[in-house]
């Protein structure tokens, strides 16, 4: 169970088309530093994000588990493949 669960460098074949790639930062075991490029889309806009999360994956039981997750940076892909981030939490999204 916790194997699919810490399958972090093939998050995309599992949560595609949203998720475009993934690799782990650092592991050590129930928790993990991820990279995650995402592709958001809304309506008309489609938005590319790389974002970094922090998991825990554990046991809660014989045969149940769990994960949480945090992300800890978000930044956006501009059309020339720049990566900035939104000075403040309250800032859009820039189309591209």
């Amino acid at each position: 169970m916790l194997g699919l669960a810490r399958d972090y460098n093939h998050l995309a074949g599992y949560y595609a088309p949203e998720v475009l790639s993934s690799r782990a930062l650092t592991d050590h075991g129930e928790a993990a530093d991820l990279a995650i490029r995402l592709k958001k889309q809304q309506r008309m806009l489609t938005v590319p994000l790389d974002a970094v999360y922090k998991i825990e994956t554990r046991l809660a039981g014989k045969d149940q588990g769990y994960s949480s997750s945090r992300s800890s940076r978000i930044l956006q892909i501009d059309a020339t493949g720049s990566r900035w981030a939104p000075r403040s939490s309250r800032a859009t999204l820039r189309p591209n």
